[in-house]
């Protein structure tokens, strides 16, 4: 190969490195198909450090209490990471009352919901420490919260527990 055949070489593989550098960078700021770019940078959008982190990880930061000065940045990522975990289910089971299953349930705003407890005791899921439910043993309730701050997130307690035992993800 002769000297111009080699410079041409070079030039062309360095045409095709700018052009695969300029369409991965633009792969990366272009939303995904059926999204705007102003959905893809809303708050409820998992944040890059969700994925790394593992179930475990997500689900004890989603039980933590916030702060009552956190920031919005705080609020925000809480608010992620209980929304990367948040399942649709038929119903919420609180048969072992400290480990309700799902963890995070999404609920629609206004609709009720079926609570089941198959265990032999009864217990009592508390919302916001006014809403009180009771579900007695190897029983189905359907029960209707009143989620008064609209779609958010909503703690509860089971069986006077001091702490949120699972979380209520809802939506609109």
């Amino acid at each position: 190969m002769n000297r111009t055949q080699l410079i041409f070489v070079f030039v062309l593989l360095g045409i095709a490195a700018v052009v695969i550098i300029a369409n991965t960078l633009s792969k990366q700021r272009t939303p995904s198909p059926g999204t705007s770019s102003e959905s893809a940078q809303t708050p409820s959008a998992s944040p890059p450090e969700a994925a790394s982190l593992s179930l475990e990880e997500r689900e004890r930061i989603a039980l933590s209490p916030l702060a009552q000065d956190a920031s919005i940045e705080e609020k925000e990522r809480h608010f992620a990471i209980a929304q990367s975990i948040a399942q649709v289910a038929p119903y919420l089971d609180i048969t072992e009352c400290e480990t309700p299953n799902p963890l995070v349930l999404k609920v629609k705003s206004g609709e009720a919901l079926l609570v089941i407890n198959e265990g032999s005791v009864a217990h009592t899921i508390s919302i916001g420490g006014e809403q009180v439910f009771s579900i007695v043993a190897n029983s189905r309730k359907s029960i209707q919260p009143n989620f008064r701050e609209g779609p958010w997130l909503y703690g509860y307690g089971c069986d006077n527990s001091s702490y949120e035992v699972g979380l209520f993800f809802v939506t609109p």
